[in-house]
């Protein structure tokens, strides 16, 4: 991005944020990948990649690329989201790097809002997530 588009996004999202409109930095870690978008950005969330987050458990290099990502967010002051999440192992992995959400197929398979309407209506609040993992943790 340019820095007349960096700046442009950067007003853009202030004024955003001034009718309670929150942002997420998507896919970090891939292509467009910026640290100015966490340092300049008026974001909460910083959504962790699906290409570092599958495989996570076994692979150390995937694992280590998590733990920067998700330690530099927090000093930002910003939650994360795993994205791509496929088993339980990655999800009690990045749960314990510090990840407060997640979503991926572990939880559902990507659908259409009426779908996702009629699927939250039909779960009882009193459902389980995979794996045991408390529900504030993902996102279906």
């Amino acid at each position: 991005m340019n820095k007349a588009a960096h700046g442009k996004s950067c007003s853009i999202a202030t004024r955003l944020n001034l009718y309670n409109v929150v942002l997420s930095i998507d896919n970090f870690g891939g292509a467009h990948s910026s640290l100015a978008r966490l340092r300049d950005l008026p974001s909460v969330e910083l959504k962790l990649d699906r290409s570092y987050v599958a495989g996570c458990t076994t692979d150390g290099a995937k694992q280590s690329v998590c733990t920067a990502a998700i330690e530099l967010a927090h000093g930002f002051g910003l939650t994360v989201c795993a994205k791509g999440v496929t088993n339980v192992e990655d999800l009690r992995t990045v749960i314990e790097l510090g990840c407060h959400s997640a979503q991926g197929v572990l939880f559902a398979k990507p659908m259409d809002s009426s779908r996702f309407a009629r699927m939250r209506l039909g779960r009882a609040a009193a459902s389980k997530p995979p794996g045991g993992i408390p529900a504030a943790t993902h996102r279906a």
